[in-house]
Order: structure tokens, then sequence, then C-alpha cells
């Protein structure tokens, strides 16, 4: 399967991904499946899985898995971008799990590896020299989702959660525990439906989160109105409901939308001072149509501060 991620806040910088999977499937009598992704673009990774049912109508499974990444974190002092930092990383890792049905799973697991921050572009105060963290935690990881649509559902819910807890006695230079969760409930009314959506994380415990493993925020119907990545902090919390109209139908794809969005979130801690702080008030309007390529949305999105940004998506932005 091949596929493309596009967007852009028009400030000067846009985010591309050239996506790709490839799965091997029945690879012996229990139904093994060795699935690898691959992303090129303001982002690269690249994993690789091996699936191992316990049995082959079972619902438990066994997963060891490998990847290496390449990320690109804006840094933000207020609506100035100081920076941006490389975080390149390398894990491995193995999770029991099981299956629930159709729906979704938990998954339970070790991981290990290490993470490089690298100073791309920024003042030279800001680089972290030429330095690497071990990292070496267990895992925890739940979703069950009843969407009936991936990119315009108009009936169900979905819920997730995330459990990191790093620790000395696994490798890990820094001892932390992260946790986040999402909730999230859609229902129509006719043609006209309602995206109803929570969620947040921080830290669980007295250890703060490293930098790198930080909450980012901002962008497209995730604080609109701010840019992508804008917000950055060790804790998390936001609301959102979403309204859209199908206004076109299409007999291939779902057809076209019109929607607008309310935004709360809140982030705590920030990574550099002279941020927003407290409550964050955002809205969205934004149209939408389905192509082969993935949705794309066209949308303008203002923040109570004043801050106004207009989008392009190519891809679900959420």
């Amino acid at each position: 399967r091949l596929g493309m991620g596009l967007s852009s806040d028009f400030s000067g910088e846009t985010h591309l991904a050239l996506l790709a999977t490839h799965r091997m499937t029945w690879l012996n009598r229990w139904g093994a499946e060795l699935r690898t992704d691959a992303q090129v673009g303001f982002n690269n990774s690249l994993g690789i899985e091996l699936y191992q049912p316990f049995e082959a109508a079972g619902a438990y499974f066994i997963a060891p898995r490998i990847g290496i990444a390449s990320d690109k974190r804006n840094v933000y002092r207020g609506s100035d971008r100081v920076a941006v930092f490389q975080i390149n990383s390398r894990v491995a890792g193995i999770d029991v799990g099981r299956n629930f049905d159709k729906y979704g799973e938990l998954r339970l697991g070790l991981e290990g590896g290490q993470v490089k921050p690298r100073l791309d572009t920024g003042l030279p105060i800001l680089d972290p020299g030429d330095v690497s963290f071990n990292h070496g935690a267990l895992r925890a990881r739940l979703l069950i989702d009843r969407l009936d649509n991936a990119s315009f559902p108009r009936d169900g819910w979905r819920a997730g959660a995330e459990i990191t807890d790093s620790r000395q006695g696994l490798g890990a230079d820094r001892v932390y525990t992260k946790g986040s969760f999402s909730l999230e409930f859609v229902r129509s009314i006719g043609e006209n439906t309602f995206r109803l959506t929570a969620g947040g994380g921080g830290k669980l415990g007295n250890s703060n989160l490293p930098a790198w493993d930080q909450f980012q925020w901002g962008g497209f119907l995730r604080q609109s109105g701010y840019a992508t990545g804008q917000l950055a902090g060790s804790s998390l919390a936001y609301g959102q409901l979403i309204a859209y109209r199908r206004v076109v139908r299409s007999g291939l794809f779902d057809g076209a939308y019109a929607g607008l969005s309310f935004e709360l979130g809140r982030v705590g801690s920030p990574l550099l001072p002279g941020g927003p702080e407290g409550t964050l008030k955002s809205m969205a309007l934004f149209v939408a149509y389905d192509t082969f390529a993935g949705p794309v949305y066209l949308g303008v999105g203002r923040a109570a501060d004043q801050s106004t940004s207009i989008y392009f998506n190519l891809g679900r932005p959420f």
C-alpha cells in the first residue's frame, strides 16, 4: 500500500510524507504476518514487525519489532520558531497482546534502544552537543475503534490509552513514566455529523519527561490558529467538538463536507517560557473532499489570542 500526507499552514514550512506499507501474510500455519512500514519526508522512519498468533484462530499473539526514525521537532518561544531539532532513534521491542475481534487490541511489552537529539537550526546555546541517551521501558497500549469510517465517520466511538515506564533497570538513562489517553464519540442526524473528542496526558509520578518525549500540540484541528507543533510541554489536556455536513454526494468516495470545529486545550510546563498559557480557545472552518489519495482539507483557524492560520491538508489531520 502506498500513500502520501501533506500539510501546510502557509507560514513557510510544508510537512510532506511519502508512505509505504508491505505485508506478508500466512507465513506459517498459525497465521504469522511480517509488516514493514516506511516513511520519507519531513519525518523519516522504517519499522518492521513480526506478528505471530499463538494459534491460527486465537486472540493472543506475540510481536517482536524493530524501528529507526529521524523526526524533526520545531521549538517555539511564543509565535517565533527559535530552533529545529532532529531526534534520531533506534528502538527494538517485543509485545504480547490480545485482539478483540476486529475492533482493537491490548499490548504489553518491553523496548530498548537509543535516542540522539541534534540541533538542526537555532542558537548554539541550545545545542545539546554530541550526546545520546539509552532507552529502556515497559509499554502498555490499548486501542478500541468502533468508528464506521476512517476519514469521515458518521457513527461510533474510539478509545485509546498508552503508558511508557522508562526504567534504569532496563538500561534507560532517564527514568520517567508517561501516560496518555483519548476518547472520541460520533453521532449523525441526517447529513449532519457531530464529533466529540477529549484526551490528554502527562507524567505519572515525580520524574519530569525528557525534552524529546514531551507533548507537541498546535495545527489544523489540533488547536487551530497556531502553527503545527507550536505548543510543547510536559502535559496536555484538550477537548474538541466538530460539526460537519455532507454537501456533495459521490458515487465512488464519500463526497464533500463543510465543517466547524471548537477547541479547548491546555499545555502545562512549556518547554520554553513565553508561549501561550492557561486554557487555550480556538476554532476552525473547513471544507473537505474525499479522494483516491485520501481526504483533502482546506481550512482557516483562529485562536482567542488573535493567532490565525490557513491550512491545507492531504490525509487525516486527527
